[in-house]
């Protein structure tokens, strides 16, 4: 990350802005591709035969090739966020116009989505290299614009919307918790890397407070028995005392009472393993099923209003 001065910028330097810092990325690329072909001359020469070069660089690369550029010219990070957060803007809305809904990647426009500065609309390269030069600026302060592009109709702007978000803030519970607000339900955009985190908590050797009360929540509050019966496996695992819960018994009660339909068919296996878990506890005297709501533990009400 390449730390930029907050100061003014006068509105006529602005329009010129972005065109130089696109250009400073296609320079970086340009260099980065030149440095592998003669890298491939080279291991030719020796009889080393490797792989195609005409590979992109890395798209963060890119963008801190741009903000070098910055940097080294005196251009403020102040200048640097507002004209990068207005071509996302701009190119969003004539790629909505473009693709309402994006193609499916086999198709050949499919194909021209995907490739993004690589032949593609010039609209799709601003929007993805100024989306990169927010993230590489390490500025949280862009988040409530990724956010607000979450809300997009088009899928391919959402899902660009929560890795740049994920990348920013961090892949956290804190994070997630942000783009999923009350919806626990993670939508489709989401879902890759939510359950990336989720598999990272699995292997971890322990489990901060904050992990466990975001996976509590999914838990608690999602309508897909898939999703709980994930995180349920989780919190068995990591949170002492969860297996033989109250708060695991309300939450298996909720699943079990769908029963199987051609609804929830697909959710099978996760129903009837909240059944056989819901029998399980139902069996264990009330006394000795531990309750996460107690005084001291982690669904404390008390705890909550702490700072």
């Amino acid at each position: 990350m390449v730390a930029l001065v907050a100061t003014a910028q006068t509105d006529a330097e602005k329009e010129k802005l972005a065109d130089r810092l696109l250009e400073a990325m296609r320079r970086y690329e340009q260099i980065h591709l030149r440095a592998a072909f003669e890298q491939q001359r080279k291991l030719l020469e020796q009889g080393i035969k490797i792989s195609d070069p005409h590979y992109p660089p890395p798209i963060e690369a890119r963008a801190n090739a741009a903000l070098q550029y910055a940097k080294t010219n005196g251009i403020p990070l102040e200048a640097v966020l507002e004209v990068a957060k207005a071509q996302v803007r701009a190119s969003c809305t004539t790629l909505k116009a473009s693709f309402p809904n994006p193609p499916p990647g086999d198709g050949r426009e499919g194909r021209k989505w995907e490739l993004t500065g690589q032949g593609s609309p010039e609209s799709t390269t601003r929007y993805t290299w100024m989306l990169a030069v927010l993230v590489a600026t390490g500025d949280l302060s862009s988040l409530p614009f990724i956010e607000e592009m979450r809300h997009s109709p088009n899928g391919k702007i959402r899902k660009d919307a929560i890795n740049a978000y994920l990348r920013l803030a961090g892949t956290n519970a804190v994070s997630f918790r942000a783009l999923m607000a009350d919806n626990m339900d993670a939508e489709s955009e989401l879902m890759p890397p939510l359950l990336q985190f989720l598999r990272e908590l699995k292997i971890a050797p322990e489990m901060n407070n904050e992990n466990a009360l975001f996976l509590y929540d999914i838990a608690e509050k999602s309508s897909d028995a898939c999703n709980a019966k994930w995180v349920d496996d989780i919190l068995c695992e990591k949170l002492q005392g969860y297996s033989n819960s109250v708060q695991r018994l309300a939450v298996a009660k909720r699943h079990s009472e769908k029963g199987i339909t051609i609804d929830t068919l697909s959710h099978y296996d996760s129903i009837v393993d909240f059944i056989s878990i819901k029998e399980a506890i139902e069996k264990i005297p009330e006394n000795q099923r531990k309750d996460f709501r107690a005084k001291g533990e982690l669904l404390d009400p008390e705890r909550k209003k702490e700072p």
